[in-house]
C-alpha cells in the first residue's frame, strides 16, 4: 500500500482531508544528515524506499496463524483508532 493510499484512507476514516507532501530524495538525505545518520545508513534507507524487497509488500497469513483471528485492514485500524489522529492534531 502506498503512502498516498494510506493518507487517503486516514482522510476517509477521520472525515477530514489531509495531504501528503512528498520530499525529494535530496531533502530526505539532508534531513537524515541533520539527525546525525551516517551516509551508509542513509544510502540503505533511500535505496530500500526506492526499491523495497518483495517481502515488504507481500501479505502473509502470519497474524491469523498465530492469533487465530483475521487481521485488520488498514481502514479498519484507522476507524478504530481515529481518536489517536485527533490527539496528534491531524483531525
Amino acid at each position: 500500500m502506498s503512502v498516498q493510499d494510506k493518507v487517503r484512507i486516514i482522510s476517509e476514516g477521520i472525515g477530514r482531508e489531509i495531504q501528503f507532501i512528498e520530499s525529494s530524495e535530496e531533502e530526505e538525505r539532508e534531513q537524515m544528515r541533520r539527525m546525525g545518520v551516517q551516509e551508509d545508513a542513509i544510502d540503505y534507507v533511500i535505496s530500500w524506499h526506492l526499491n523495497p524487497p518483495k517481502s515488504a509488500y507481500t501479505v502473509l497469513p502470519t497474524v491469523e496463524e498465530v492469533t487465530g483471528h483475521k487481521p485488520y485492514t488498514f481502514a479498519e485500524w484507522v476507524k478504530e483508532n481515529a481518536g489517536l489522529f485527533i490527539n496528534l492534531g491531524i483531525s
